[in-house]
């Protein structure tokens, strides 16, 4: 993908220099369970981080750990020095508080931006660390050169980690920002009828199975596109839908692809 691959090229510099003075950003992930997407993502991460000689580990932990040992080991990598950044890898299992177990992540190293602090501070215009997937996606449009300032984006989904981060980026005064954006979910009742007015669509349901409740499937959103000669970000894929859907014979969708980037903060 020649946006991931950009960003990769762009974060050589950096590392080298780190390297110079002695820093090796390091990354702790943590997996509970034995989800199979989960495992993809983690292992890709993985990979990111050791084509850019950086390094990872992963705690792979069992289904039923409980949570006072998880917190117990969130605690001793908020201490340890050697690890800049800590992710807790989404969903994790139904006995566990997701909450209670992203607030314990140390603000300063939590990576995926979850933490209320750098929630709030994404929302005040001033972020500490931003959330991978909207970033991804500010990533996309910014490298295709699609104008966001002064357009309508309408974001489909609005989950903490993709759809409510993506609206505060894109309403913020930001390079990929300065947008009006409607944000649709399930409680929406004609879909289609915001779709069809946006400049820009982004689309964060497409791999959770929800869609079908906002009563709009993909096709239906490449339809609407191509239509209104819009651009859409899709998150997420479905199987059977490959990445490059629209980008070589339209101009309407200018970036239809599955968002999974890794940054390294310093």
């Amino acid at each position: 993908i020649p946006v991931s691959d950009t960003i990769r090229s762009g974060l050589e510099p950096r590392v080298k220099s780190l390297n110079e003075d002695g820093i090796v950003p390091q990354l702790a992930a943590i997996i509970i369970g034995d989800d199979p997407a989960s495992q993809v993502y983690v292992r890709n991460k993985s990979r990111a981080f050791d084509k850019l000689d950086c390094k990872s580990h992963t705690y792979q932990l069992e289904a039923d750990t409980n949570e006072q040992d998880v917190l117990v080991l969130i605690d001793s990598l908020n201490h340890d020095e050697e690890v800049h950044g800590i992710l807790i890898q989404l969903p994790l299992p139904g006995h566990l508080d997701s909450k209670t177990i992203l607030h314990a992540v140390s603000p300063e190293k939590d990576v995926d931006g979850f933490h209320p602090k750098n929630l709030g501070l994404l929302l005040e215009g001033n972020p500490n660390f931003i959330p991978c997937t909207p970033y991804g996606v500010l990533e996309i449009l910014k490298y295709y050169d699609i104008q966001v300032s002064g357009q309508h984006a309408v974001i489909v989904g609005r989950s903490n980690i993709v759809g409510k981060p993506i609206f505060a980026l894109l309403a913020q005064k930001f390079e990929m920002g300065n947008a009006t954006v409607t944000i649709c979910h399930t409680g929406t009742k004609d879909l289609t009828a915001h779709t069809k007015q946006a400049d820009i669509i982004i689309d964060g349901l497409l791999g959770t199975g929800i869609q079908s409740k906002v009563r709009e499937p993909f096709s239906q959103l490449i339809k609407t596109a191509n239509e209104s000669q819009v651009p859409i970000v899709a998150i997420d894929l479905p199987s059977g839908i490959h990445a490059d859907t629209g980008v070589v014979q339209g101009v309407a969708i200018k970036a239809a692809l599955t968002v999974t980037f890794v940054g390294i903060k310093q």
